[in-house]
C-alpha cells in the first residue's frame, strides 16, 4: 500500500514543497514570484513592487505643501509680532511724553500758568509725535486748573490729564 503525504513550508520569498512516497522524499523549491518556472509579468510582479518601502510622489507633494503652509504661517506670525512690539514701544513713548509734559506744567508757578492750547512735535527714535496741551483755568472749581495732554502719532493717540492747584 502506498502512502502519500505532502506538506508546504512557507519562507519569506520561497515555498518549499515536498512529497513523500514510501520513505522516499523529494524536495522541490518553488519561487512564488514565478509561474511555470518563468517570471510572470503582471499583477504578481507589480504587487511585489508595491510592498517596497518609500513615499509616493503624492505623499511627498502633500508633505511639501504642509511644510510650506507651516513656514508661511510662521513668517506671518513673526511679522505680526514685530509690528506689535513696535506699536507697544510707540505707546510707551507716548505715555512717557505725556507724563513729562504734565511734570513740566506742575513745575510752573501756579499763578503764572496761562490758559490756552500749546503744541509741540518731539521726535523719539524714528517716530514724530504731536503733543497738544490744553490748560483750562478754574476747572473743575475756582483756584484749580486742569492740564490735559494728548499725544498723537501715526493715527493713534494717548490722552491724560491732571489738576494743578497752588497747594502743590
Amino acid at each position: 500500500m502506498r502512502m502519500r503525504a505532502s506538506y508546504v513550508r512557507k519562507d519569506d520569498d520561497m515555498s518549499i514543497g515536498a512529497s513523500v512516497t514510501e520513505g522516499n522524499m523529494t524536495a522541490r523549491a518553488v519561487d512564488r514570484r514565478t509561474v511555470g518556472g518563468t517570471r510572470s509579468r503582471g499583477k504578481r510582479r507589480l504587487g511585489h513592487l508595491r510592498d517596497c518601502g518609500g513615499f509616493t510622489i503624492i505623499e511627498a507633494l502633500v508633505a511639501a505643501f504642509l511644510f510650506t503652509v507651516g513656514l508661511v504661517a510662521t513668517a506671518q506670525l513673526e511679522v505680526m509680532a514685530s509690528g506689535q512690539v513696535s506699536s507697544s514701544r510707540q505707546q510707551s513713548d507716548a505715555a512717557a511724553l505725556a507724563a513729562q509734559t504734565i511734570e513740566q506744567y506742575r513745575d510752573i508757578n501756579f499763578y503764572t500758568l496761562v490758559a490756552g492750547t500749546y503744541n509741540a512735535t518731539p521726535k523719539v527714535g524714528s517716530t514724530t509725535y504731536t503733543v497738544q496741551t490744553v490748560v483750562t483755568q478754574n476747572d473743575p472749581q475756582t483756584g484749580v486748573d486742569r492740564v490735559a495732554v494728548t499725544v498723537t502719532w501715526k493715527g493713534k493717540s494717548y490722552a491724560t490729564s491732571t489738576l494743578v492747584s497752588p497747594l502743590q
